[in-house]
């Protein structure tokens, strides 16, 4: 009897410890560098991005910066890590100066939360 109960009690130890991990998984963005000469090229990285559960395998990434928005690129979900990349390079000519944000979206069902956006915010310079 001690047995069993040992073992039950092991087994919801260790069904509350995966649901903890995978509920602390949370997708980010982020860009490098933060402040951004037009015509360089910045970097965009990404983590811990869904892979399977019905969602895209692709990350979509758009610059909003006053009042606009644009699209920068997409990169594959790598299914081994949930890790995105891309690289970006503002041209002066398309872009102003000041404030922009990044925006990433994973597109997911309803039913699993629907699609999932990420921000993160960066400065173009002349």
């Amino acid at each position: 009897m001690r047995t069993c109960i040992a073992f039950a009690t092991a087994v919801l130890a260790a069904a509350v410890a995966a649901t903890g991990a995978a509920a602390s998984v949370d997708p980010s963005i982020s860009v490098k560098p933060r402040k951004l000469t037009l015509g360089e090229t910045a970097t965009i990285r990404g983590t811990s991005w869904v892979v399977g559960a019905g969602c895209s395998n692709r990350v979509v990434v758009r610059i909003r910066i006053a009042g606009a928005t644009a699209r920068v690129g997409s990169d594959r979900v790598d299914p081994s890590t949930g890790a995105i990349r891309l690289r970006f390079t503002p041209p002066q000519s398309k872009f102003p100066t000041g404030r922009a944000r990044l925006i990433a979206r994973q597109g997911c069902p309803d039913d699993q939360g629907g699609d999932l956006v990420r921000r993160t915010g960066l400065r173009l310079v002349d």
